[in-house]
């Protein structure tokens, strides 16, 4: 019905059954998603597998750059199953917002999305906030940060694991021969 859909904002304010995901992929072209925005008040453990089969549905769009997960309050219901959140977010991702409240979500995120340039995390105390960015100062060169309105904005430089660095010197003896 509606095959040139590139945007879908899915707020989901209460719990929704399965079959209206089947309904909702007959409906457009998943496969032309470029920005999918999750969006509730709260997600709690009542909605949590409708977010999580979104999630697993939008991936099979291989254009699918920016993904956008927003808990307009409680931003701590979703704390419990973040980590897997974290591990189904679609590789593709180059724009991510969502909520963290560990470092090792970051990790997970960064491990699986290889093109990620732009990240957004939703944190709400100050002193998480001020460990993620010393995360990203020592995981990354070059990265930009912005604090605003409860979340940290981070422009991705140069993740530091892609960066090899051969610690092997070379040298030549006096024979000409090579050691290493």
């Amino acid at each position: 019905m509606f095959p040139k859909v590139t945007k879908l904002q899915i707020n989901v304010d209460r719990i929704y059954p399965l079959k209206s995901l089947q309904l909702f992929e007959s409906i457009i072209d998943i496969s032309r998603l470029v920005e999918v925005k999750l969006e509730s008040h709260y997600f709690s453990k009542h909605n949590q597998k409708l977010l999580f089969n979104v999630v697993t549905m939008i991936e099979q769009s291989c254009h699918l750059s920016s993904l956008i997960i927003h808990s307009r309050y409680c931003k701590f219901e979703m704390y419990p199953y973040l980590n897997d959140l974290c591990s189904i977010i679609p590789r593709q991702i180059k724009h991510l917002q969502i909520p963290i409240n560990q470092l090792g979500q970051i990790q997970t995120i960064f491990q699986r999305c290889s093109y990620l340039s732009v990240v957004q995390f939703e944190i709400t105390r100050s002193s998480f906030s001020t460990e993620v960015l010393q995360w990203f100062t020592q995981n990354t060169i070059d990265s930009t940060f912005r604090r605003h309105s409860g979340s940290d904005i981070i422009w991705i430089g140069k993740k530091t694991n892609e960066i090899s660095v051969n610690h092997k010197r070379m040298k030549l003896t006096d024979d000409n021969e090579l050691e290493c």
